[in-house]
């Protein structure tokens, strides 16, 4: 019966597999459009530009303007960006609904003015976090006392704020 459910895992995986390099496969790039100057291209046609570069990345253009113009095609070619809440803030233009979806993990060490504007780009959010973990610190930039106390965290704000909140049955680093 291990054996089995052992083979019954793995066909599973080769196939969620299988799945997302279909899904991925038939994305449809906006091939965008190009211009006078390489700051008015957009999508595909950006990207390809810079492809072709191989001197400098984006030449005079910051990473904002190129994620800007080139979003469509960056997403339909990496649909999924891991990135902290500095580098959103820094690289990422203000668009409404950018990603389906954003994940704030460690939520727990996270106060909620860093990751508002990561929740602002997503249609949907999850927050994941541990409210036995320590709370966020300030250690650098002030003292708790300056701050009226101790520091809320994303995780605590969210669990107040949204529902349905779910728990994990098991904890992967618990003995159970």
């Amino acid at each position: 019966k291990v054996k089995k459910l052992d083979e019954l895992d793995q066909r599973i995986k080769s196939l969620n597999i299988e799945e997302i390099i279909s899904k991925l496969s038939s994305n449809i790039i906006p091939q965008g459009s190009g211009g006078k100057s390489v700051r008015d291209y957009s999508d595909d046609y950006l990207l390809q530009h810079y492809k072709v570069q191989t001197k400098r990345a984006f030449g005079n253009l910051s990473l904002r303007h190129v994620i800007k113009r080139g979003h469509g095609a960056i997403q339909a070619y990496k649909p999924c960006w891991m990135m902290s809440p500095y580098s959103v803030a820094k690289c990422l233009p203000k668009i409404k609904n950018l990603f389906d979806i954003v994940v704030i993990d460690e939520a727990s060490q996270m106060p909620p003015e860093d990751a508002i504007g990561s929740m602002l780009r997503g249609r949907n959010i999850v927050i994941v976090g541990d409210d036995q973990q320590l709370p966020p610190t300030k250690v650098f930039e002030r003292k708790e006392e300056d701050l009226g106390g101790e520091i809320e965290s994303v995780l605590e704000q969210a669990r107040r704020s949204f529902r349905p909140v779910n728990r994990l049955n098991w904890h992967y680093r618990s003995k159970h």
